[in-house]
């Protein structure tokens, strides 16, 4: 399976973006920051590259075509003209400082992993399970799974599980094949995300349904909130569900709010009462003039 077939994978430092980008929900930041973050992830997205997608963002089959790399220059940087014109940086030859990840800065094809284009946010080949599940061909997991090619569980380089995929992408026939099978049905990925909360993040109620009953089925507890009882991202870091995260955030947004309206209204006066002096001082110079005059 060539760069061009395989599913795209984004360097956890890169922004998340709609089938696109990936980040580290809560890694390396304060609770607070780490909750406001899972916030504004949570079920608002469907899963980004971080957390699985093929090259061209489709579910369905491509024809194995990629943007077409060009040539290193001998440069340390790359520049490209094609914008109008106009000279853009386009990747840096070297990690930068201090480069600390899982993965390394060349790509899978060689190129540097700033490079635009999908080919450049490869982290690796996709294994042949997970890539299955993802597009959903049921018959063709069901066989890899039959012929031990893979264990139910396998995990990929960033530690998804092909129920993460079948979960994530909506699905059913991949999801119910895998359950049947007693797949684990919480494993956490590098982002610490477990496969409901992918489905959480792509709005597929069917899958979480799944998930969920078979969860009461094997006598699964703990989890408190809406997706109970398993439990989802902010949950298993944090201990409270994200129910409760949206309320407090929506708490604090509201406070914030209604600062900024006593914050404005006491401007207001200020400005009033300074063009009030303003015109009094104006009116005594006009009237000390009239006296002048006579």
């Amino acid at each position: 399976m060539g760069v061009s077939r395989v599913t795209a994978w984004t360097c956890a430092t890169t922004t998340t973006r709609h089938q696109s980008g990936a980040r580290e929900h809560g890694v390396g930041y304060s609770p607070e920051v780490a909750l406001r973050r899972a916030s504004h992830a949570m079920g608002e997205r469907a899963p980004s590259v971080g957390v699985g997608v093929g090259v061209d963002g489709d579910d369905d089959d491509d024809d194995g075509t990629t943007t077409p790399m060009g040539d290193h220059d001998a440069d340390s940087v790359h520049t490209n003209t094609e914008n109008d014109g106009r000279r853009t940086r386009d990747y840096a030859r070297d990690p930068p400082k201090n480069w600390h990840s899982k993965w390394t800065w060349s790509a899978v094809d060689g190129s540097d992993r700033a490079t635009r284009g999908p080919a450049g946010r490869v982290l690796f080949e996709a294994p042949a399970l997970h890539e299955r599940a993802r597009r959903g061909r049921v018959d063709e997991v069901r066989e890899l799974l039959d012929s031990k090619t893979f264990d139910v569980d396998a995990k990929d380089p960033a530690g998804r599980t092909a129920l993460h995929f079948a979960v994530g992408y909506g699905r059913e026939d991949v999801v119910r094949e895998l359950l049947e099978r007693g797949c684990e049905l919480e494993p956490r990925d590098d982002w610490t995300k477990a496969p409901v909360d992918w489905g959480l993040q792509a709005h597929h109620a069917k899958c979480i349904e799944l998930l969920r009953v078979e969860a009461v089925r094997r006598g699964v507890y703990g989890g408190k909130g809406k997706v109970a009882p398993l439990k989802t991202y902010v949950e298993h870091c944090y201990g409270i569900t994200s129910e409760e995260l949206h309320e407090h955030v929506a708490k604090i947004a509201a406070e914030a709010q209604e600062n900024n309206k006593r914050n404005l209204a006491k401007d207001a006066k200020k400005y009033d009462a300074v063009r009030a002096r303003a015109s009094l001082q104006d009116k005594l110079k006009l009237k000390a003039q009239g006296r002048k005059r006579r």
